[in-house]
């Protein structure tokens, strides 16, 4: 219960810390307004709430939704409070511009907006506020609590309604609240600093400040008031009180004033206007003179009013003027008292007047071009001036840029090589308007834009100028990289030139155009050919095809004959990209072939005979590749002669054969040599005559020696012969010459036998002759077999007596007369038996003198003895086992004498050493004996005494080992010596092994170590000396190291164990520190001092250092930074200097202190402006300082009297602007003001002689205003008529003089030039030519037409005497056609000009006479050339003739038409414009018709299924040496029998200048006959005596497959085994014919089938079952009823299992250890088909086999029970298989599905006395296994029962505990 309360308690003080921690602007909403930035709309009364977060409202299609977040909407069914509560600072950032609120309400609703003490901020530009209304009738409170209202622009805004906000602050940087027709009410609000309005006032908008209780505020409003009129701003009932809330009103324009009214509802605030009447006067406060005041004289309301007192008023204007550059803003303009522009005069409103003046002109419109203007500001008579300077101005806008597609400026551009396009740009921006290369006018009138460009990476000195023009040709031409452009703006009558700033490009490697290709077939082996001016620079082409039908990619360099699209593939390069052509249709046809001849590899084509036949082979020289390309030859032949061969076919379809495909050979006669078989046959008796040519034919012929005469020979003998020398040969023939001769004898004697000995035991003896003629020799060789030897008695013996064999073990019988015997004596098999004892993995092969017992078992062993003899053969095996443990073997006289037991295996297993000897014979009776080494079995465990498992101790522990064998002792898995355990952490494992392997372990034994306490130590106060703790040691420990230190630090003292094997620190440790520490000391400190410095524009240090024995001094000028350097000061003034220590690692820190110092300011070297010049104003020199330092500024301030004209003065320096400096002692000097040069502008003016003449004018340049110096002018010179003129007066006659200007004024020196000329120009003499009228080449000469005033003297010319000439009296000569310039020119007379008139003369051509004696022709292609003739009357240029299309008709210069092809063509006959001649044509159209051939195609066939034959044609004959192209052969679809028709046409465009009929052929398709077919069988069918069915899989005729629609299978079902013929009948049109084939039933026991045999037997003793054999092998494929087929038609088959004996196999042998071999076999499985063997390696699946035990394996020993395995090694793998042993039939039955090497292997096993049924996978036999001698069983026994004892003892014991 008291568990179950405490659990209730904890809950619910959980439940109260969770609900405490809860935060308080967590509100249960009706609704969660998501983060997002769309607009939520609702109108449903509840309380929402609203995240906190930065929120990107979304432009709307309508303003008033545009970044609004909530929009609350009327909806008179709902009606009620909608509460918004905002549950986080928000940030609104809306997508567009505008005056949009956050928060919007509807008309008609209530909204209350809880902020909750979090911030709102508004941002963007021109937005407005956190909420508004929009035609709201309803209320809106705004409950702050705390929060803060961000704005731009508005904080919040209202339209109708009632606005209560509370308990916030509003920031809003132009409006806090703007309030129109609503009532505004205020509430513990507070606005901010940076609001410029707090409250604006719409014209019916009003202000309760009953409740607010904050600063005055400001109010503005945005409305006027008519004049005299008062406005209520507030609610009635308002006090005093509430009128102090208000700070002032402001208002741009108008004049307010606030006050408090009644009226009969209450009392209220209210605005009040007033009405100025206003006057103007000059500000004399103004030293500049340009300020205009106003002040207002109305009396009515003169006590509110600012502006009615002269001296004080604010209402002002001032003309400012300022120097700038062209069309950069106004030069001139007004402003009010508080700087900002105005258009009229301030409160007032009234107009002012600004005129403009240049060179003392009135302009009619402010000034915009550059020059130097004066200004007058005039406001109601009342004026003041100003000057300025308009200079050039430099471009504002220095931008250059691309556009993209979309006309998006783009600060780079990419385009390609080659691709760059005009409207990407550049464009070059300057002012408003835009310069580029296609329309720079935007610029300025005079503008004119250009570009320059370089590479990225080159220097800025590489730029390239390019003009606008010439830009899109240089872009194009650029190479791939990445550049740089910039504009460059000229230099106009407004701007300075401009460079813009540079735009980076980018040309890209182009797209590459595909090439054209020269023609679309070519032979197979060749490439495209390209057109040359559609191939790219640098590129490299390559070529891939595809199959016309699939597509797919062909991968070979040169496909085969077909059609196929081809895709051409362009690498790319420096210009351009790689890239892939469209593909094309193309055709590769048949490359014909080139054939080189040989006959048997030579070139020599004649051969000699020799039986065999011969044709010449022919190989294609001409191929592609690889490729191979067969030729097929025939025209075989073997006899003499000559003959013809001729290429028929070649075995790659991608070539033909060449026209010429023969060759001539020859074969000739052969020499041969003599017969090599021929042999003679000796007469019986000597002198006899039945000797005889043996070997012979009737192709040779013999003579006797001593004869002249050949005889011919019938037969393969020649008898009756006597005994003598012959010669055969072979005859000349045919086709041999005849041969040399063949030498035999013919001669006498008996025939000789040589014998050897019938049985030859360890030997083998053979002769080379056996037979020998009278006196011939045979040669005997010797061999001893391996396991004999020669003995004492060894002889051979030819005829009874001994022979001596040479080296080589032979001997030749020479001269032999009569029957020889030979004989052998003395081999024998003396060496015995090697034999081999093996026990476990150890092998002995002899008697050891030694023995050693060092091989340890702890189980049963066995040793197995193996003997082999090469001689006579194993005998017997025996085997003794010694256990006297003797180390001395036993001699061979013991050995004779021991208890041998025949057997070739023991075991052994009682714990005991043993020795093992084994005893061998061979059936010669040899013996040989074999001894094992010492063999140990010892099968019980190591003890181990002295701890136990699962022990614990303390301290250091010894145990003790036992055992007569004793191997290794582990301690931990480690080897140890010494048995003893030391502390440590873990357990102990001891692990004892005995030599026989036997193992006894111990786990879990802990040894613990003593603990040891540590001591603690005290710590020492920093000294600068070094400090070691204080501590000392017992018996226990020792101090190790004790050093501790200078510095203040916590030091390690090390404490070590005495013993540290049997004790350790409580941590564990051996080794452990302990802590000592030395603290920090306070340190001592000097303070620093101060020093005199002055001002010298650098940074001084203020103080000389502090200094400290600890710690860092650090210093600070403002108590917050600090650093270790001394603070410096720059200016001048008092400075205070903190400072402090900072202590470091063995110090404390030292509080702040203070000291103060001052930089006095540096005294200044004054330089005097001392020699002004005249300005027209008083002046007054200026000052400059010498020594200022470097960047800094100082203005001196000078008072004197000033002054105005030329002369000398004196002024004083008051003043310096820099606090850094002060003035010197001296402060007076003196100054001149001296003359001002100007210059003087003369226009000379001037006249004509006898009209009115204008005197000269001046104007003074650069005098100031006011000032107007009277200028002189006086001319000098002599006129053209010799009248002198010097003075004032202006000249009336012609000529030319000079004009001087002159002043007389102190103030200005006339400097430059200052005279001009002055020109009376000579009277016009009235010089007048006739035009004259255009003449042609052949007219008659004429007299030009003149008139004139004066006596001047006449001249003519001609610009171009080629045409015409004109003679002094102005008679003109024409001479050929052109034009030329006739001029008259007039002399000079006295006081009138000369003059000069041209006319112009122009000589037209005429036309050529030219006559031609051809009209239109017609012709036909193939007719003969025709001349046209044609004359001209003149021979200004020669005759031509032209044609219009050389392909149909070409002409020579004679006229000579050729025909060349079938069309229309213009012959044209022309003479060429000349000097005087026009050019004129003559045209004769001449029409060429098409030549009428016919093309017939040649009629074809084919057999059914083969490939069509190639289509031909013939066509009539052609014109020269033209061939027909495009001709296209096409038959009629289809494959079955039947006709079909061949079409011809041509391409379109083939062919022009024939006019072709064609003539179809047909197509004959033949049916295929199957007579000589053949079939795939399917099923192989056994006896089983019921109907089967032969299944029929596919019928070939020729190889290839028939469809089974086109034949039908006949008798292929029967009963009876053996034979039987099925027929396979063609059907369908396509096919005639039929064939009859063989089948088999196989028989169930008959081998015979039909005229062949099919055979299963086995050699060896082995058994196999017939039936499985089969039907594995049919499974296996390995027999097929085709095969059977054959085998009924005559074929031999045998299925042979052999079994014989092998070598041994030593896989098997190390691979089946504990087995010993009996026999190895060789077990295959062959298929012998005709004779030829094929050996079955593998099966799919097992056939079980039998076969019979030797005789020599069988077990006959009745105490021994043998077990028998087959072994089998198969590809590197042995296998151990199941095997069956039937003990009566001694027969071995075993599974196998592999042929290879195999082994009868077994284990012999002793009976025991007491047997145990063991169950043996690999034997179905019951074994028995006999009982040790000091079994394992006992040891264990014993064990289990200390164990047990053990146990009780542990229980006993923890009871009594």
């Amino acid at each position: 219960m008291k568990i179950k309360i405490k659990k209730i308690i904890a809950s619910v003080l959980t439940f109260m810390m969770i609900f405490t921690q809860m935060p308080v602007n967590v509100f249960a909403a009706d609704t969660n307004i998501s983060s997002d930035g769309s607009t939520y709309y609702t109108s449903t009364p509840g309380t929402y709430n609203l995240p906190g977060g930065t929120y990107y409202t979304k432009k709307y299609s309508t303003w008033e939704n545009a970044g609004t977040k909530v929009r609350v909407q009327y909806n008179s069914s709902k009606i009620g409070t909608i509460a918004l509560n905002i549950l986080g600072d928000v940030i609104n950032n809306p997508d567009k511009s505008g005056r949009f609120d956050f928060i919007r309400t509807d008309r008609n609703t209530d909204v209350t907006i809880n902020m909750n003490g979090h911030t709102f901020t508004y941002s963007g530009n021109d937005v407005y506020s956190l909420c508004g209304f929009v035609e709201n009738s309803g209320t809106m409170t705004i409950n702050g609590s705390g929060g803060t209202i961000v704005s731009d622009e508005v904080g919040l805004n209202s339209k109708e309604g009632v606005l209560n906000v509370n308990d916030v602050t509003i920031k809003a940087n132009r409006i806090g609240i703007y309030n129109e027709a609503t009532v505004l009410k205020l509430k513990n609000v507070k606005f901010d600093e940076s609001c410029g309005t707090d409250v604006q006032l719409g014209s019916n908008g009003t202000i309760d400040l009953s409740e607010y209780n904050g600063n005055a505020i400001t109010i503005d409003i945005d409305y006027n008031i008519n004049d005299g009129k008062k406005h209520r701003i507030s609610p009635r009932g308002v006090s005093r009180d509430d009128l102090n809330k208000i700070n002032f009103v402001r208002n741009s324009d108008k004049l307010y004033r606030v006050d408090l009214r009644y009226d009969e509802e209450g009392q209220y605030i209210y605005l009040a206007k007033h009405v100025h009447k206003w006057n103007y006067v000059l500000d004399n406060s103004d030293e500049s003179g340009k300020t205009i005041k106003g002040y207002c004289s109305e009396e009515e309301r003169n006590n509110e009013c600012d502006y009615q007192d002269p001296d004080t008023t604010t209402a002002k204007i001032v003309l400012k003027t300022q120097n700038g550059e062209y069309n950069r803003g106004s030069n001139a303009w007004v402003e009010n008292a508080n700087g900002k522009n105005t258009n009229s005069f301030p409160i007032s409103g009234d107009s002012y007047k600004l005129t403009y003046y240049q060179n003392g002109q009135q302009l009619s419109q402010r000034p915009t071009e550059p020059g130097d203007y004066s200004v007058t500001l005039t406001m109601n008579q009342v004026s003041v001036f100003g000057e300025f300077t308009i200079t050039k101005a430099e471009y504002y806008t220095n931008k250059i840029y691309f556009k993209d597609k979309n006309w998006k400026e783009q600060d780079n551009c990419e385009y390609t090589y080659q691709g760059y396009q005009s409207e990407f740009g550049p464009y070059v921006k300057v002012n408003d308007g835009y310069g580029h290369l296609m329309d720079p006018n935007y610029v300025d009138s005079n503008a004119v834009v250009s570009y320059e460009y370089k590479k990225c990476d080159d220097d800025d000195s590489t730029y390239k100028p390019i003009s606008s023009d010439k830009l899109l040709a240089e872009l194009n031409s650029l190479k791939p990289g990445t550049y740089f452009i910039r504009g460059v703006v000229s230099e106009t009558n407004h701007y300075l030139r401009l460079t813009t700033k540079s735009l980076k490009f980018t040309v890209l490697k182009a797209k590459p155009t595909p090439p054209r290709i020269v023609k679309y077939t070519w032979e197979y082996g060749e490439q495209p050919e390209l057109v040359p001016e559609s191939m790219l620079d640098n590129c490299q082409y390559s070529y891939k095809y595809y199959y016309r039908d699939t597509n797919v990619k062909v991968n070979k360099e040169y496909p085969d004959v077909g059609k196929y699209y081809l895709s051409i593939y362009n690498s790319g390069s420096d210009l351009y990209k790689s890239g892939s052509s469209p593909q094309k249709f193309i055709t590769i046809t048949q490359r014909t072939a080139t054939l080189s001849w040989k006959l048997d590899g030579t070139n020599t084509f004649k051969i000699p005979y020799d039986g065999k036949p011969h044709v010449p082979t022919a190989t294609v020289t001409n191929t592609v590749g690889d490729d191979k390309c067969n030729v097929t030859v025939s025209g075989e032949q073997t006899e003499v002669g000559t003959y013809t061969a001729t290429a028929t076919e070649l075995s790659d379809s991608n070539y033909k054969l060449p026209v010429q495909n023969t060759v001539t050979f020859e074969i000739v006669k052969a020499h041969r040599e003599a017969p090599t078989s021929v042999t003679a046959t000796g007469t019986t008796y000597k002198g006899g005559t039945d000797g005889k040519l043996n070997n012979v034919d009737s192709s040779m012929e013999y003579r006797k020696d001593g004869e002249n005469e050949w005889h011919s020979i019938s037969g393969d003998t020649v008898e009756g012969l006597s005994t003598g020398k012959y010669y055969v040969r072979y005859k000349d023939s045919k086709n041999y010459y005849a041969s040399s001769d063949k030498e035999v004898y013919v001669a006498n004697g008996q025939e000789i036998k040589v014998k050897v000995p019938a049985s030859q035991v360890g030997y083998t003896l053979s002769v080379s002759n056996t037979v020998v003629d009278y006196n011939e020799s045979s040669t005997l060789t010797f061999a001893l077999n391996k396991g004999y030897s020669k003995t004492e008695d060894f002889a051979v013996k030819v005829n009874g007596e001994t022979v001596q064999l040479d080296n080589n073990n032979r001997y030749k019988i020479k001269n032999i007369q009569k029957d020889t015997n030979i004989t052998v004596e003395g081999v024998a098999d003396i060496t015995a038996p090697d034999t081999e004892i093996k026990v476990s993995n150890k092998t002995w092969k002899s008697i050891l003198n030694t023995i050693t017992f060092g091989l340890f078992f702890k189980e049963t062993q066995k040793a197995e003895i193996t003997a082999t003899d090469e001689g006579s053969g194993v005998n017997k095996y025996y085997y003794y086992v010694d256990k006297s443990g003797s180390e001395k073997s036993l001699t061979e006289k013991q050995l004779q004498a021991v208890d041998w037991k025949e057997g070739t295996s023991v075991t052994f297993s009682e714990d005991s050493n043993y020795v093992i000897y084994a005893k061998v014979t061979d059936k010669a009776g040899n013996i040989k004996y074999v001894s094992t080494d010492g063999i140990v079995i010892d099968t019980i465990a190591p003890q181990v005494s002295g701890v136990e498992n699962n022990q614990t101790y303390t301290k250091t522990q010894t145990f003790t080992v036992t055992d007569n064998n004793l191997d290794t002792v582990k301690v931990d898995d480690k080897v140890v010596t010494s048995y003893t355990l030391v502390p440590k952490k873990g357990t102990y494992t001891i692990e004892v092994t005995d030599k026989s392997g036997n193992k006894t372990t111990l786990n879990n034994i802990t040894v613990n170590w003593g603990k040891v306490k540590k001591p603690t130590v005290e710590s020492k106060v920093y000294t600068g000396q070094t400090l070691t703790a204080n501590i000392s040691e017992n018996g226990l420990y020792t101090v190790k190291e004790n050093n501790g230190g200078i510095d203040v630090n916590e030091y390690d003292v090390q404490l070590t164990l005495k013993d540290p094997t049997n004790y350790r620190w409580e941590d564990g440790t051996v080794d452990t520190t302990v802590k000592f520490n030395i603290t920090q000391a306070t340190p001592v400190v000097t303070k620093p001092t101060t020093k005199t410095l002055t001002y010298n524009g650098s940074e001084q240090e203020l103080v000389n250092a502090a200094s400290t024995n600890g710690g860092t001094v650090k210093y600070s000028l403002d108590n917050k930074n600090w650093s270790t350097s001394i603070p410096t000061g720059k200016d001048a003034k008092e400075y205070t200097v903190y400072y402090k220590v900072e202590g470091n690692k063995n110090f404390k820190d030292v509080d702040v202190q203070e000291i103060t110092n001052k930089i006095n300011p540096r005294t200044i070297d004054l330089n005097w402006n001392k020699e002004l010049t005249y300005n027209g104003k008083e002046q007054l020199p200026t000052a400059t300082v010498n020594n200022l330092v470097d960047g800094d500024k100082c203005e001196i301030t000078v008072d004197g009297d000033k002054h105005k004209n030329v002369g000398t003065y004196e002024a004083k320096a008051t003043k310096v602007s820099n606090p850094n400096y002060k003035l010197p002692e001296n402060v007076t000097t003196s100054y001149t003001i001296k003359p001002k040069d100007i210059t003087v502008t003369i226009t000379p003016n001037g006249g004509t002689y006898g009209e009115k003449i204008t005197g000269a004018t001046a104007k003074l340049n650069d005098v100031e205003n006011g000032n107007h110096p009277e200028v002189t002018l006086t001319y000098t010179g002599t006129g053209y008529d010799g009248t002198k003129v010097n003075g004032t007066e202006v000249p009336s006659h012609a000529g030319k003089y000079t004009v001087t200007a002159s002043i007389d004024d102190k103030n200005y020196n006339l400097t430059d030039t200052n005279t001009a000329e002055f020109v009376v120009k000579g009277a016009d003499a009235g010089l007048k030519v006739k035009e004259v009228n255009d003449k042609k080449y052949g007219d008659q000469g004429f007299k030009l037409e003149v008139s004139h005033k004066g006596n001047g003297k006449l001249s003519y010319s001609s610009s171009n005497e080629d045409v015409a000439t004109v003679d002094d009296q102005g008679n003109v000569t024409i001479h050929n056609a052109g034009t030329t310039k006739l001029k008259v020119t007039l002399g000079v007379d006295h006081n009138y000009d000369s003059d000069s008139k041209e006319v112009t003369l122009t000589v037209n051509k005429i036309n050529h006479e030219l006559t031609v004696d051809q009209k239109d022709v017609e012709k036909t292609y193939g007719d003969e050339a025709f001349t046209i003739h044609a004359q001209s009357k003149d021979n200004e240029s020669a005759i031509e003739y032209a044609s219009s299309d050389e392909k149909v008709a070409t002409v020579d210069s004679e006229g000579n038409v050729v025909i060349k092809g079938a069309g229309k063509v213009i012959i044209t006959v022309s003479q060429k414009e000349s000097k005087n001649y026009k050019k004129i044509s003559k045209e004769i159209n001449l029409t060429v018709k098409a030549k009428k051939i016919t093309v017939t195609v040649n009629d074809a066939s084919k057999t059914y299924g083969d490939e069509d034959s190639e289509f031909t044609y013939v066509n009539d004959k052609l014109i020269g040496n033209d061939k027909l192209t495009g001709i296209i052969l096409t038959r009629e679809e289809g494959e079955d029998v039947g006709t079909y028709k061949i079409k011809v046409s041509q391409k379109e465009g083939s062919n022009p200048n024939y006019d072709i009929t064609f003539k179809d052929g047909t197509y004959t398709i033949n049916p295929l006959s199957i007579d000589k077919g053949t079939v795939v069988l399917g099923n192989v069918l056994k006896y089983t005596g019921e109907k089967q069915t032969q299944e029929v899989e596919q019928v070939l005729v020729n190889g290839k497959a028939l469809n089974k629609e086109d034949y039908e299978v006949l008798d292929n079902q029967a009963t009876k085994e053996g034979k039987h013929v099925l027929t396979i009948k063609a059907k369908g049109n396509n096919h005639t014919g039929s064939f009859e084939y063989a089948y088999v039933i196989l028989p169930k026991e008959n081998d015979k089938i039909g005229t062949g045999s099919f055979t299963v037997k086995t050699t060896g003793d082995v058994e196999i079952s017939r039936d499985e054999i089969i039907d594995i092998l049919i499974e296996n494929k390995e027999i097929t009823a085709n095969e059977l087929s054959e085998v009924a038609e005559g074929k031999k088959i045998e299925i042979v299992l052999e079994v014989k004996e092998a070598q041994a196999n030593e896989l098997i042998e190390t691979s089946t250890k504990g087995y010993k071999v009996g026999k190895y076999l060789n077990i295959t499985l062959n298929k012998i088909v005709n004779g030829t063997n094929e050996s079955i390696h593998e099966l799919s699946k097992v056939m079980k086999v039998t076969i019979k035990v030797p005789e020599e394996l069988i077990n006959k020993d009745s105490k021994t029970k043998r077990e028998y395995y087959i072994a089998r090694s198969h590809n590197g793998k042995v296998d151990i298989l199941e095997t069956n042993y039937d003990e009566k039939t001694n027969k071995l039955t075993f599974e196998t599905d592999k042929f290879s090497d195999y082994a009868i292997i077994y284990k012999d096993k002793k009976e025991l006395k007491t047997t145990v049924t063991a169950s043996i996978n690999k034997s179905n036999t019951k074994q028995t296994t006999k009982a040790k001698t000091g079994d394992n069983a006992n040891i264990i026994g014993l064990m289990m029962l200390l164990v047990s004892s053990m146990f009780v003892m542990v229980f006993v014991r923890k009871k009594e505990n």
